[in-house]
């Protein structure tokens, strides 16, 4: 296993531990917030996958940036849900090119959670 392989699956690690960050604030909102959070995060994850995927290595990174940019500004304006529906997006298309069991587990939870409109522990 090279070097650049183990620091992939670190990433992953740390996709891992900022999904249960996201969803662990998410579990303490009321229910409207709760309601915004997974429409935004159903509209907001297909189209940024559909846009991360066939891009170069570059136009990745450069669409995650500007993409976790946005959270930060939605989040500084205090739209909560919205700001952490873009990490949650952000987290599901990354963790399609990264290795390991950790980008493996964001990967199926954020497909799950598109597909029941739900996420069991939220």
């Amino acid at each position: 296993m090279g070097i650049l392989t183990r620091w992939r699956e670190g990433r992953g690690t740390q996709m891992r531990e900022e999904y249960e960050d996201a969803l662990a604030r998410m579990r303490k909102a009321n229910l409207s917030a709760s309601s915004v959070f997974l429409d935004h995060v159903n509209r907001t994850i297909q189209e940024l996958a559909a846009l991360y995927e066939p891009a170069s290595k570059s136009r990745r990174k450069t669409l995650l940036r500007l993409t976790r940019k946005n959270a930060a500004t939605v989040w500084d304006n205090g739209d909560l849900p919205s700001a952490i529906s873009l990490t949650i997006a952000c987290l599901s298309a990354e963790s399609r090119f990264v290795p390991g069991d950790d980008a493996a587990y964001v990967r199926l939870e954020t497909e799950r959670f598109v597909k029941e409109g739900d996420h069991p522990s939220l």
